[in-house]
């Protein structure tokens, strides 16, 4: 339940120095950032639509201002969970400003830096390194390796390695970004901040959630601080807290932490808000983990309805809500429904980010599950090496989610009573 703070705050942000607005396609900028930091994306992508035709018509198909709005379209893609054509609408404006700039100039690096963060969602995790080396290398050509922006790739280049389970890589890049911040900055900054509940991810990742508090909490101090208690990004360390409380078995204080975070996304950010259908979905996971799955399923739903009003039915988020109502109706008895939730959710997996993604190995592994306790051990191993596969692929042999895999499988095996030992049956998986 733990979220990074460098990622993308809701709404639609300029990535390239601000031009001279243009008429009545700035009118359609502003319609678009008022629907989006409402959470209302598809309104946005509509008023983005008409001022890209806008721009394209007046100044021309390479101008900069219409790679502008490809970045903010991607943007609004990227929210709604659309990110393929997140992915193209980057690639669009990287071709304009390429050809516009050269591929040397120092804007590039935020172009680079977006097409890697839209590969990195996409679980492309060797792409995703490549463009965010692309930016390195203009970063520190252009800005050397003590400035702002280099640290912001240098952090970006650390989740790309906490994804493939490199944690010792994914420290070192970071504390290099936390480096140059406490230097350029100094430790009450807001950046220093994000790099402190960054290396505190990590420590979530390796399961090491005490010194994962004590990095949260280091960053909460410097929001607070800077902020004040009611903003959205002190909701986002209170909910990465809650979490970190959670993995302790602490619940007590988990509730605590994810109520402080539903309060202020309830006041800040509105009811139906996709930060504050999070903070419900959270909720409801801390009580499923205290065994009250009716009170979690309530929860659930109420993260679901606001997921597929706002950003859809095809939103990977949506499908993460039917993974967890799934994992209630199990633990409820009602199989027939979690088989037919837990189908719903990969399928939405599997249309938006691909069959070789580690989200949709992940659904997989949940099918998996679900076949153990109804005792159907065969499809069970069925869905475990699919997932398996995948794991190994994107994410390696030795990643920790690959290992833990293979123990579940081997524990599965032994269960199902198959006659061929476990270790032959793992060597026919050629793929």
């Amino acid at each position: 339940m733990t979220s990074k703070q460098n990622q993308k705050e809701p709404g639609l942000q300029k990535k390239s120095p601000a031009r001279k607005p243009r008429g009545s396609a700035v009118s359609c900028d502003k319609a678009a950032i008022a629907h989006a930091q409402n959470g209302e994306y598809a309104k946005a992508i509509e008023w983005l639509q008409k001022a890209l035709v806008i721009r394209e018509k007046v100044l021309g198909p390479e101008h900069l201002d219409v790679a502008d709005t490809y970045d903010n379209l991607a943007d609004a893609h990227e929210w709604i969970g659309n990110y393929p054509k997140a992915l193209e609408l980057y690639q669009k404006s990287k071709e304009i400003r390429g050809k516009t700039l050269g591929n040397e100039h120092p804007d590039m690096y935020l172009t680079y830096n977006n097409v890697a963060n839209v590969f990195h969602l996409l679980g492309d995790y060797s792409n995703a390194y490549v463009w965010h080396q692309k930016a390195l290398d203009i970063c520190e050509k252009v800005w050397g390796k003590e400035h702002q922006n280099t640290a912001l790739i240098y952090s970006n280049i650390a989740d790309v390695y906490c994804s493939m389970g490199d944690y010792l890589k994914s420290l070192r890049w970071h504390h290099k970004a936390l480096d140059i911040r406490e230097k350029l900055l100094g430790e009450e900054n807001e950046e220093t901040a994000t790099s402190y509940n960054n290396i505190a991810g990590v420590y979530f990742s390796v399961g090491d959630y005490q010194k994962a508090l004590q990095w949260h909490k280091k960053a909460l101090s410097i929001y607070e601080s800077a902020q004040g208690q009611e903003h959205a990004v002190v909701a986002t360390i209170y909910n990465n807290i809650g979490g970190s409380y959670g993995e302790l078995n602490d619940f007590s204080q988990s509730m605590e932490c994810h109520q402080k975070a539903l309060a202020i996304r309830e006041k800040v950010l509105g009811m139906e808000h996709p930060d504050t259908a999070s903070s419900y979905n959270n909720i409801g996971g801390v009580l499923y983990r205290m065994g009250d799955y009716s009170k979690a399923l309530e929860w659930y739903q109420k993260a679901l309805d606001i997921r597929e009003r706002i950003l859809g039915k095809e939103h990977p988020d949506v499908a993460a809500s039917y993974d967890n109502i799934a994992a209630v109706y199990s633990r409820q008895g009602d199989y027939d429904g979690a088989l037919e939730l837990n189908r719903k959710a990969m399928a939405i997996f599997e249309r938006v980010l691909g069959q070789n993604h580690p989200q949709t190995a992940t659904s997989c592994n949940n099918m998996a599950v679900l076949y153990c306790e109804l005792g159907d051990y065969h499809k069970a191993m069925e869905y475990y090496r699919t997932a398996y596969r995948v794991y190994k692929k994107k994410l390696g042999k030795k990643h920790p989610e690959t290992v833990n895999l293979k123990r579940k499988m081997a524990n599965a095996y032994a269960a199902g009573g198959f006659t061929l030992p476990f270790d032959l049956w793992m060597q026919g998986d050629s793929e």
